[in-house]
């Protein structure tokens, strides 16, 4: 796969699990979840920006403006068991910088280049997920509790 514009991502759904890659889809993930929900996910991610199939993956290309929106639509989204279409439009819309900055705090780079794991662990992503509920709460976002 080619590189994208610098700040370019994907949604990759394959093998019953989520990840979202920054930059080029032959680094490391940025964050992965699998479960039920994947499909619901990818479902609403398809519908907002067009997905493609490629050996047996379905990939969504963002546009620069959307990566980070996106990246915190699916953070919220790892721990709840319906996707929310409105959230992503208004995250879209605006996304609150404390929300960014506190995922990408979680990126632990050193270990997930080794291994090949996403940048932000499961376990984090799951923690930050209730906490990320929390702020856009506070600004007002249509949040599921």
């Amino acid at each position: 796969m080619r590189w994208g514009s610098p700040l370019s991502g994907y949604v990759v759904r394959g093998g019953g699990q989520l990840r979202f890659h920054m930059f080029s889809v032959e680094l490391p993930p940025m964050l992965a979840f699998g479960g039920s929900r994947v499909e619901r996910v990818m479902d609403v991610v398809c519908s907002e920006f067009g997905c493609t199939s490629e050996n047996g993956l379905e990939v969504a290309r963002l546009k620069q403006l959307q990566t980070f929106p996106v990246m915190v639509w699916l953070a919220v989204t790892a721990t709840t068991s319906k996707p929310s279409r409105s959230l992503l439009q208004a995250l879209l819309a605006y996304t609150p910088r404390s929300a960014i900055d506190l995922l990408l705090e979680l990126a632990d780079a050193e270990t997930a280049y080794k291994r090949r794991r996403p940048l932000i662990p499961p376990r984090r992503l799951y923690a930050a997920s209730r906490v990320l509920r929390g702020i856009l709460r506070l600004h007002g976002y249509p949040v599921e509790v």
